[in-house]
């Protein structure tokens, strides 16, 4: 379905917390073919940022808007009942996690996924912080830590 495609491809490419993505509303996002911005105006501690928006997101909501653009409401994510929840979103997440075969895809999994990411390409963790919201670079270190494949990379670099 193009909105649960729309929820991941949100998730995994802007690192938003589950509460920031039920809060979106249509004039918060804007884009072009090359470009584009999410504002979060409802980040934890009502603290406002701005997240740049790379092209497999702008392509993920552009698929969006065309659905949504039919009843043109000014939440960004509804549900057939409405405006969606934080709850429905999890649901959403624990469905394509099924289907994918992937244990306990969460909004969560998905923040930490991209925060991992960003740090694994080598973007720096004052960014990192930034784009998560956060104002503490500690509270960042918890996204950053390494897995056990991380771990045996690096000890595979002894191999030469």
């Amino acid at each position: 379905m193009i909105r649960d495609y729309w929820i991941l491809g949100v998730l995994l490419n802007t690192g938003l917390r589950v509460s920031e993505l039920v809060a979106l509303e249509i004039e918060d996002i804007t884009f072009s073919e090359r470009k584009g911005e999410l504002r979060v105006r409802a980040g934890k501690g009502t603290k406002e940022r701005t997240i740049p928006l790379n092209e497999s997101c702008r392509k993920a909501i552009k698929a969006w808007y065309l659905v949504r653009l039919i009843n043109k409401p000014s939440k960004v994510f509804t549900t057939q009942r409405g405006y969606a929840t934080t709850r429905a979103v999890q649901t959403v997440l624990e469905s394509i996690g099924e289907s994918a075969h992937v244990e306990n895809l969460t909004p969560h999994v998905a923040r930490h996924t991209f925060a991992k990411n960003l740090i694994n390409t080598g973007v720096s963790l004052e960014k990192v912080a930034m784009l998560l919201g956060h104002s503490s670079l500690d509270t960042t270190m918890v996204y950053t830590t390494p897995g056990m494949s991380d771990l045996d990379k690096a000890v595979r670099t002894l191999d030469g």
